[in-house]
């Protein structure tokens, strides 16, 4: 599952670990994600993601990867 929008800390992160819990494995793509809060509750939402449920990769880094398979 690909998730991108706004709202990193609160909307992004509830529905990468809602997806977590349901098996659903999740990549997050971070310069498509945003947060109306500012870039450290972004930042921190990212981290978090990242060290427990989900990859979090660039755009740039998630084409790279697809291209790879």
């Amino acid at each position: 599952m690909l998730l991108t929008g706004i709202n990193t800390d609160t909307c992004i992160c509830s529905t990468a670990f809602s997806a977590s819990n349901r098996g659903y494995p999740t990549v997050v793509i971070s310069d498509w994600v945003a947060s109306m809060r500012g870039r450290d509750l972004h930042w921190m939402a990212l981290e978090l993601m990242a060290s427990s449920i989900t990859w979090v990769l660039t755009a740039a880094e998630f084409k790279a990867k697809l291209g790879a398979m």
